[in-house]
């Protein structure tokens, strides 16, 4: 866990190092309960954030079989799939979450 009070118009900044377990850090806020966020430190450029509407795209894979982690923190969810990637082809893969996959939310 992560959490620097630094007041009104100040600034931290703190250098993270990919765990080789990719877990998370999770930043909090002492006053406000409610902020908090995540962070994940990787040792490659392979990642993505969801839009709106849960979509995301990882361009530059390399061709291989590769394994996709997919995490909601929040709600306690992770899940792991295989994805083949070839050359100059989009790899595409349907990943639902129902809400009872996830805790607390």
């Amino acid at each position: 866990q992560f959490n620097i009070y630094t007041g009104t118009g100040a600034e931290y900044v703190h250098r993270f190092r990919a765990d080789p377990k990719n877990r998370p850090v999770l930043l909090s806020c002492d006053i406000h309960d409610w902020m908090q966020g995540w962070i994940y430190a990787f040792d490659h450029p392979y990642y993505a954030v969801t839009d709106a509407k849960g979509r995301f795209r990882i361009t530059s894979v390399p061709s291989d079989k590769h394994r996709l982690v997919v995490r909601q923190p929040d709600g306690g969810y992770t899940s792991q799939h295989t994805v083949h990637v070839i050359a100059g082809k989009t790899s595409r893969l349907e990943i639902r979450i129902t809400r009872d996959q996830l805790k607390g939310i």
